[in-house]
This record gives structure tokens, sequence and C-alpha cells, in this order.
């Protein structure tokens, strides 16, 4: 041998043999892949079926305490099935966890004095659907005068159940939205 030629290469080198270990993580790998995408493709909607679920819908927003009263209730006043009636708020500072219609009227209240709980129940029968609006510009939204969490629970769910609304909207405006521990 000559000095620093090293061995000589054959020909045929030996064959390489795949290990086990190589074999499973390979196997392993191709079947969360294949499953990702099985799981992916079954998850896709057609065009069609995303459309309908997400079709857009509009809904006014009606001051319950406004005078003279808007006729939600009424079809020919008001030609859309949806609204959001506002707006409820803190009753006072004094009950900041009694949720009120603008800060006048309790929901006890709007009942005697503007007669909502019947103009809701007309609204319904005529195929309608009244949903709740807290907040708005003026007064202060419960969240923001209720310290108590399981109390501004109750009041956020008092008028939601009272009128068996569908649907609320936190109309959060002004200062509100900077009070961090509200929102």
């Amino acid at each position: 041998m000559i000095e620093g030629s090293g061995p000589i290469p054959t020909e045929n080198p030996p064959p390489r043999r795949l290990s086990p270990i190589r074999v499973i993580v390979f196997l392993a790998v191709l079947a969360a892949i294949t499953f990702s995408a099985a799981a992916l493709a079954a998850r896709k909607t057609s065009p069609a079926a995303g459309a309908r679920a997400a079709a857009p819908w509009f809904a006014p927003y009606v001051d319950v305490t406004l005078t003279p009263t808007y006729p939600f209730q009424s079809p020919s006043a008001d030609p859309v099935s949806r609204v959001f009636l506002g707006f409820v708020v803190s009753q006072s500072a004094a009950a900041p966890c009694i949720p009120s219609w603008g800060g006048y009227y309790s929901l006890g209240a709007a009942q005697t004095t503007l007669n909502l709980d019947e103009r809701i129940a007309q609204l319904r029968a005529q195929g309608g659907t009244p949903m709740i609006s807290f907040g708005g510009q003026a007064n202060t939204e419960l969240a923001v005068s209720c310290q108590s969490l399981p109390a501004l629970e109750n009041a956020y769910l008092a008028p939601v159940k009272r009128y068996r609304a569908s649907a609320i909207d936190l109309d959060i405006e002004g200062a509100d939205l900077a009070d961090a521990a509200a929102g």
C-alpha cells in the first residue's frame, strides 16, 4: 500500500439497510399528513353553504325612551322584522347593578309607562324578533358601574329573559371604551 493513499474503493459498496426506526418515523409522518389533509377537506364547506350561514341582516336601533314613541311593533311603520331595543344602562349611581331603559325607566316602569312588554309581544306575534342593546352614547353602561360579577351577570340577563331577546348588542362608546376592567 502506498502511503497517504487510504483504502482502495471497491466497485460495489455494501447495500444500505433501512433502519426500522426510520421506517416507523416516516410512516408516522405520512399518516399525520394524510389525517390532517382529510380533516381539512371534511371541514371545508361549499361556497353556497357558507353564504347561507353568513347571510347579512339588518336591524335598526329603537330608543324606547324617546317621545313620541316609535311604533317598532307595527309592520306598517317598521318594515323590518328584527329590532334592537335600546338602551339598557345602569339605573343610577345608587343602584349601579339595576338595569334600566336609558336611566329613566326600570324594567317594570317601562311596562307601566311605555307599555313595552305588550309592544314587544305584538312584535313577536307578527313574526318580529326583539333584541336588546346595552350601553349607548349617554348614561353609564352596566359593566362600568356594577362591580360585582354575579350582579352584573344578573343585570344583563334580566332584560334578556324578560323580553326573550334573541340577541344582544353591546354599544360601548366614549370613555367607557378605555375602562379595561369593564371590558
